[in-house]
């Protein structure tokens, strides 16, 4: 049950891991990698030096974005004589070890999902006909909200989102003692703030390895509330 409660995690976060999360993903995946194949320190100041050529490129606002990737093509196809042939066969294997890592946890995340949405059906069994049809109306519109560029909205449609993200929140107090003891019965009941915990203690251990401020998760990474997730399962689609 546990990949469950992560699967439902993620949901509280709109289904995806916000950008800030994957770029610190990403850079503990390249500390990692560094420390494996154990970098001498010209092989670590020739990494910085092709880290920030990429910046440069990605950065350069004179090249289209074809432009862009041909460049990055052709710096990486020289990379390698960077490392030893020994490391290059250590950097090969990690990647093949993180790619059926992804494979797995995707597939562990699709059959998840699959068993939250016939649990979300069978508790449709607990909510009324009425509150069921106005989920249901909800969900089309806030899923239509978050699609919509905000800059582009007008105030009448600004003041309409507001109006079904409170009547949203409304079902979700309504129903949130129904819903964590409907998942708490399905074995889905291990602590939110447990993760949380979790999670902010291996933020605390990689800001005392000297991670910069960019590779932090701020607080929009960080675990939902109860209340949120309540409100993600009742939105979630179900069979």
């Amino acid at each position: 049950m546990k990949n469950l409660l992560i699967v439902l995690i993620l949901a509280s976060f709109g289904l995806t891991t916000n950008a800030q999360d994957e770029t610190r993903h990403r850079k503990n995946r390249m500390h990692k990698a560094k420390s494996e194949i154990e970098l001498s320190e010209v092989q670590k100041v020739k990494m910085e030096e092709r880290k920030s050529a990429y910046e440069e490129v990605l950065s350069d606002q004179s090249m289209s974005r074809e432009e862009k990737k041909a460049k990055i093509v052709q710096m990486r196809s020289n990379e390698e004589s960077i490392l030893t042939k020994e490391q290059q066969q250590k950097m090969k294997a990690l990647k093949a070890e993180r790619s059926a890592e992804r494979m797995l946890n995707r597939q562990d995340r699709m059959e998840s999902m699959e068993k939250l949405k016939v649990y979300r059906a069978e508790f449709d069994q607990k909510i009324s006909a009425a509150d069921q049809e106005t989920l249901s109306d909800l969900r089309q519109k806030l899923k239509a909200h978050k699609n919509t560029d905000r800059t582009q909205m007008s105030e009448a449609d600004k003041v309409k989102m507001k109006s079904d993200k409170k009547m949203m929140k409304s079902l979700s107090l309504k129903y949130e003692d129904e819903v964590l003891n409907f998942l708490k019965e399905k074995g889905i009941d291990e602590s939110i703030s447990e993760k949380k915990e979790q999670r902010e203690r291996k933020m605390k251990k990689a800001d005392q390895r000297g991670r910069k401020q960019g590779s932090q998760v701020g607080r929009k990474g960080r675990i939902k509330s109860k209340g949120h997730m309540v409100t993600r399962f009742l939105l979630m689609e179900n069979k």
